[in-house]
């Protein structure tokens, strides 16, 4: 196992600095619970529920010639994940799961090792601060230098979710594909959803789940005519058409088939979908 790092889209990985034996544990995310009490009631009057983060911890192992290349490492380390902006980190995943094929310590080099493999991106990463110390254990020597233990801590920053890697999707047949386990919802991922007319029509819906957007205006739609709804703001051929609609938002929901009816005559696509993982 690995992990990836991006960061502006400048991508690395642990292993490119030298740690190996990694392992990656991940939390749910955690749950934030508002509720009040009444006088003479028992128990609380629930409120509302949110999600505030999600905790990753990355452990693994490192060596180093000398202790001097220790604090090397150890400046270095810090210096790269420390950041007051935001980034993403993501699993890479064995492509085949062989979970027996690794050495045992001293079989060949004297530590525990996996072989090498394959390793595939997993299908969605976290945005992410380190927000603890570097922990760093000294284990002991070894013939060409120290051996030590690390383990950075994680959590996540605006959505306590996975999230894929954004995609567009042209609709048809009357159900948008969502694989994630959560919720997504316009609100909080600025996904949209936009339509290019084919003309003849001044009027029409589109209706998905439980939310119904609506467009009119006086004219007939031009060909080629383009309207995209962001959630907060509807914008045709580059200007604000809010007046012309319904303010409406969408959401995605996992578990269900997303189905959505409309009388729309031309392409609708969703653009920067992504599945969001709990």
């Amino acid at each position: 196992m690995d992990l990836e790092i991006n960061q502006n889209g400048t991508i690395s990985t642990l292993s490119q600095f030298g740690v190996y034996n990694i392992e990656i544990q991940e939390s749910s995310p955690e749950l934030e619970m508002e509720s009040r009490t009444v006088k003479g009631r028992s128990g609380r009057i629930f409120d509302n529920a949110n999600f505030k983060k999600k905790e990753i911890d990355v452990k693994g192992r490192i060596k180093v010639p000398s202790i001097s290349s220790f604090y090397e490492k150890q400046d270095f380390l810090n210096g790269f994940f420390f950041s007051r902006v935001p980034y993403f980190i993501r699993k890479l995943v064995p492509e085949q799961d062989e979970l027996y094929n690794f050495e045992l310590p001293g079989k060949t080099s004297g530590d525990f090792n996996e072989k090498k493999r394959k390793l595939i991106p997993w299908k969605y990463r976290h945005e992410v601060l380190v927000t603890k110390e570097i922990n760093f254990s000294f284990k002991g020597r070894f013939t060409g230098g120290l051996v030590y233990d690390l383990q950075i801590h994680f959590e996540t920053v605006n959505l306590p979710f996975g999230q894929s890697d954004a995609r567009d999707v042209l609709l048809s047949g009357g159900k948008i594909p969502y694989n994630g386990t959560e919720t997504l919802s316009q609100l909080e991922v600025p996904f949209r959803i936009e339509f290019v007319s084919d003309g003849g029509q001044n009027a029409f819906y589109f209706r998905l789940n439980n939310h119904n957007f609506t467009f009119n205006q006086a004219s007939n739609l031009e060909s080629g005519t383009k309207i995209t709804v962001f959630g907060h703001e509807v914008i045709m051929n580059g200007e604000n058409a809010n007046e012309k609609t319904n303010y409406e938002f969408f959401e995605l929901h996992p578990f269900i088939e997303n189905a959505y009816q409309t009388n729309f005559k031309g392409k609708i696509r969703i653009l920067g979908l992504v599945d969001l993982f709990k």
